[in-house]
């Protein structure tokens, strides 16, 4: 099962754009013909759908998306932080130490 934000770049149409070009849109096989009858599906249906049937692919290009957004969320707003140095140098160690 696939979880997909509300974010620009996943829309309905985005998802049927990027399924239609991969793997010559076999996933869109398991859709309505009628792209009118697939626009009525519910969103979290289509995605699951296409994620069933191309699995990582599917699931890339949406991280991808996500980290596009999220990465210009932060720059939008100037939300980077900047630390000291020394206090980075501590912060990484101690995220070494614990595996994160």
């Amino acid at each position: 099962m696939i979880q997909l934000p509300y974010y620009e770049g996943l829309t309905i149409d985005d998802i049927l754009q990027w399924a239609k070009r991969h793997n010559n849109g076999s996933a869109m096989k398991a859709l309505p013909e009628v792209e009118k009858e697939i626009l009525k599906l519910p969103r979290a249906y289509i995605a699951n759908v296409i994620h069933t049937l191309v699995g990582d692919p599917f699931q890339a290009w949406a991280d991808a998306r996500i980290n596009e957004r999220n990465e210009k969320v932060v720059s939008d707003r100037d939300m980077t932080i900047e630390m000291d140095t020394e206090v980075a140098a501590i912060f990484r160690a101690s995220n070494a130490v614990s595996g994160k």
